[in-house]
């Protein structure tokens, strides 16, 4: 089997889920070897997709304000700041 990306793996493992077959039976089909495949599927899960959008919710608050919650994270500031600014803030935090 040919080198395989991060994307292409993940898409692999997302076509074994949605098949219904047990990682054996989709990876005997597939030439896939069952132990590496089950190998790659749990490094996989520890690291984040790459190009995923983080889900933030905002608020204005009455002085104004912009508030950005992240997770445990909470970010204030004021309406004025560009959208660049914010942009790079919240690329930074994902």
């Amino acid at each position: 089997m040919a080198r395989l990306t991060q994307e292409q793996w993940r898409a692999l493992i997302k076509e074994q889920a949605a098949s219904g077959q047990t990682a054996k039976a989709f990876c005997a089909e597939r030439g896939i070897d069952n132990k590496y495949f089950s190998t790659r599927k749990k490094q996989l899960a520890t690291q984040p997709a790459e190009n995923r959008f983080v889900a933030i919710t905002t608020k204005t608050l009455e002085n104004q304000s912009i508030q950005l919650h992240i997770g445990a994270t909470q970010l204030r500031m004021p309406t004025g700041v560009s959208a660049q600014w914010l942009a790079d803030v919240i690329k930074a935090l994902a």
